[in-house]
Order: C-alpha cells, then structure tokens, then sequence
C-alpha cells in the first residue's frame, strides 16, 4: 500500500509485466554443463518459437546423479 501515485504505478506496471508472460515458464533438465546457479541468466533460442528467445532469470536449481551422469534441473523466472 502507497499513497504515492508515482509509486503505485511502478506497482501496477510491474504486476502487468509479470502476468503479461509471453516466454518459456516452468523447467528444463540439462547436463551439469555449463554450471548454472539461483539468481543466474540464461538466454534460450528456440528456432521453432522464435518469439519466445530471450534472456530468462534462473529462479531455482536442482542437481541429481546417477549411473548416467549428472543432471540439472533449471526452474524458470520471468523474461528480462
């Protein structure tokens, strides 16, 4: 809550942006290279959605091992 009609506009815009989504959301797996972290960026390019190629922000990750090798599983964030 803000009483200031600058700063709840900010608000509004940035609420709009984060439910206007139009890019990748939810998660991928991939080998341990290259290294990705929380908090990390990461541009995607998909050839058959070209709109959606962009910079993502990494929200979390997951590593696992196996008999096959090790895997990453990268957790999404909105689009930058």
């Amino acid at each position: 809550p803000t009483k200031d009609p600058a700063e709840a506009q900010r608000i509004a815009d940035n609420e709009h942006a984060a439910r206007c989504f139009d890019g990748y959301e939810g998660t991928f797996t991939a080998w341990l290279v290259p290294y990705i972290e929380p908090s990390a960026t990461i541009t995607l390019n998909d050839p058959m959605y070209p709109d959606r190629k962009g910079s993502y922000y990494v929200i979390a990750t997951k590593t696992t091992f196996s008999k096959n090798g090790g895997k990453r599983t990268v957790t999404l964030g909105r689009r930058l």
